[in-house]
């Protein structure tokens, strides 16, 4: 497991890299009240993703949002297409729990060609 950094426009967002060459890529989104390292267990348990944990704005490793702005719902989503261009990612996994998984299914409505599977 490696640190990651990606920006996203308004700043940077982190997370944990499980990395695995050939694997297929998947993308974890946490809770409100996690974290990307809630992930650390699965993420154990699946060595043959490409997984990448991300910390949404204000959580774990990530800068908050700028003053003056605000956490609503469909930012997350700008976040989660933003992260996926920086990863240089066309299409991946969504794995999502609780608030992740509100928004993995919504951007999967939103973007179906970027996700190749929906697991929440």
């Amino acid at each position: 497991m490696r640190p990651v950094s990606l920006d996203v426009g308004w700043g940077r967002l982190a997370g944990l890299h499980w990395p695995a060459a050939d694997g297929p890529h998947a993308l974890c989104l946490h809770g409100w009240m996690d974290n990307a390292a809630s992930f650390r267990p699965l993420a154990e348990r699946l060595p043959g993703l490409d997984m990448i944990a991300l910390d949404f704005a204000g959580h774990g490793h990530s800068d908050h949002r700028p003053a003056g702005t605000h956490y609503y719902f469909m930012d997350y989503l700008f976040d989660l297409d933003r992260a996926l261009d920086e990863l240089g990612w066309d299409q991946c996994i969504l794995v999502g729990h609780s608030l992740g998984a509100g928004v993995a299914y919504t951007y999967a409505a939103m973007a179906p060609e970027r996700v190749d599977r929906l697991i929440l």
